[in-house]
């Protein structure tokens, strides 16, 4: 029995790639589609845990995308969770582009066993 709790994984990040993929794979209809299309064209570059807890599954990753701060957010329990943008140091505005949900303001609400990707409106400065 493992002793992790839902919400930080000891997975490395090739395994939980590896899951994605597969679950892309899965018969579905044209929403489906359009997810695995625009994910095709994402990368989150410079990856990193947002948020680490001790004996807990890893859920909360930064890192970029097209140069702009970026945070992935996976919720795999069974209620929905609120994501403050200020807890990560980010921007109050976030766009949400994997639903895609658009803009947000200082959070969201992300849905028991689903996932939102927030990026950031202007560039990191270097």
């Amino acid at each position: 029995m493992s002793t992790f709790r839902h919400g930080c994984s000891p997975r490395n990040f090739r395994e939980r790639a590896r899951i994605v993929i597969a679950a892309g794979l899965e018969p579905g209809g044209p929403d489906r589609l359009a997810l695995l299309r625009r994910a095709a064209q994402l990368r989150m570059r410079n990856v990193r845990p947002a948020k680490w807890q001790l004996n807990c599954y890893l859920n909360t990753f930064s890192g970029t995308v097209d140069g702009k701060a970026a945070l992935a957010v996976l919720n795999e329990t069974e209620q929905e969770t609120t994501v403050n943008f200020s807890d990560f140091d980010l921007p109050e505005e976030m766009e949400e582009i994997l639903q895609p949900a658009g803009m947000q303001k200082s959070q969201i609400t992300v849905a028991r066993h689903d996932a939102v990707l927030l990026v950031a409106n202007r560039r990191e400065a270097k």
